[in-house]
């Protein structure tokens, strides 16, 4: 599996970066299997990873009074993370799971910074990355609200 590719593959519907710039990334990072339940960040932790989910699920999940609730669910070929606390680099009431045997790319929040701070593409980079979350997070949110439950659930059946 060609991670650079991949990572390539999600940027280039809202920009094309070269592929040098993402087999400089995958470089840093390193591609991980984890087994289900693994949880990758802990509430009230700071995120110090960004992963991008190559085979499997996992979600963001909130505690509410008694229980977690999912408050996003992530697939194949897409990226996973506290990113709020990621970008920020405070603590936050968010934890990140894995809802079943998977294998991700992680790269370090020091390392991916370390690079970009040096990089032609790095303000780029931040610019076009926050426009793709905020893109993909209100086309999902749009989908979820105009859908009723069970076409969200055979959709999710489709994909899993």
């Amino acid at each position: 599996m060609n991670v650079a590719k991949e990572l390539k593959s999600k940027f280039d519907n809202y920009n094309s970066f070269p592929i040098e710039f993402w087999d400089s990334i995958s470089a840093l990072g390193d591609t991980i299997s984890v087994g289900k339940e693994t949880t990758l960040k802990e509430i009230y932790k700071i995120e110090n990873y960004l992963y991008f989910l190559l085979e499997g699920s996992g979600g963001i999940l909130l505690w509410n009074y008694n229980n977690f609730v999912c408050t996003d669910m992530v697939l194949n070929n897409d990226f996973l993370c506290d990113y709020l606390s990621f970008i920020t680099r405070k603590e936050t009431p968010y934890e990140v799971i894995i809802f079943e045997k998977s294998v991700l790319f992680q790269i370090s929040h020091a390392a991916l910074t370390s690079y970009l701070n040096t990089s032609e593409n790095g303000d780029k980079f931040w610019r076009f990355s926050t426009q793709v979350l905020y893109i993909d997070k209100h086309l999902q949110y749009i989908q979820s609200v105009t859908h009723n439950l069970q076409n969200i659930y055979m959709n999710l059946r489709i994909v899993l």
